[in-house]
This record gives structure tokens, sequence and C-alpha cells, in this order.
């Protein structure tokens, strides 16, 4: 049982660093993902990134939309 423990404690220990490092490039290609609109935005779109999403309420002219702290931020070009 005791051999067993130790196999298992190894095992995790080396799937945690797996998905840290995962988690890490998934992250640093999150932040590199963007839609620009070169003309501009209508009011009524709903703008989605990942798991965020931002319904549009009012017209904005050329935008950049990034994820960014927890979110989408919109921004002029």
């Amino acid at each position: 049982m005791i051999e067993s423990h130790r196999l298992h404690s190894a095992n995790l220990i080396k799937h945690k660093a797996s998905y840290d490092k995962f988690k890490e490039e998934y992250l640093d290609v999150l932040s590199q993902v963007s839609i620009t609109a070169i003309k501009c935005i209508n009011a009524g779109v709903n703008c989605q990134l990942e798991k965020y999403a931002l319904p549009v309420s009012q017209e904005h002219g050329p935008t950049v939309i990034r994820i960014r702290e927890q979110g989408i931020e919109l921004k002029p070009l």
C-alpha cells in the first residue's frame, strides 16, 4: 500500500506539472486572440471570445476586441 501511495503521488506531481504547463501555454495563446472591426460594430451584436461574451448596446467605430483581465475589452483603433 505504501508503494502504491508513492506511485500515485509521483503520477499526481507529474500530471500537475503537465497541467500547469498547458494552462500557461493556453493563457499565452488566449492573450493573442482578438477580433478587429475595421469599419464598425453595430448595436445588438454579441461578441464572444472563448467563454467571455459581450453584448454590444451601442454602435462603435473601428474597434479591436480582446480578452483582458477576465473580461472582454473594446478598444478603438
